[in-house]
Formats: C-alpha cells, structure tokens, sequence
C-alpha cells in the first residue's frame, strides 16, 4: 500500500501520552496514528459510492 506523509500539531501532554503508548506497545508513534485514524473512519458511517467499471470511489 502506498502512503503519503501527513503533518499534525498535537499538544505536549498528547506527545507524551504517545511517546509512553509507543513504550508499552514498542511501535512507532507513527504506527499508533495509522491504527487510530484507521479504526476511526472504520466507525464512521459515511457511503461509498460506486465509480464506473465497479471500483469503490474514497478507497
């Protein structure tokens, strides 16, 4: 899958509540953010509509 990069401002304290979730799980901050903005646009419930020739459009 490719990826771009993404640029966030986060507080101190989220930094550091992140800094010790990547102690205790051993994964990157990065990792932890992938998996967060994953499982929150899982539970979202928006539609995707169907493009031309059957591809899902927004995947």
């Amino acid at each position: 899958m490719a990826m771009n990069t993404v640029f966030l401002h986060l507080s101190e304290e989220a930094i550091k509540r992140l800094n010790k979730l990547r102690g205790w799980r051993k994964v990157s901050r990065s990792a932890i953010l992938r998996e967060a903005v994953e499982q929150y646009l899982e539970r979202q419930q928006f539609p995707v509509r169907k493009a031309k020739g059957g591809r899902q459009k927004g995947r």
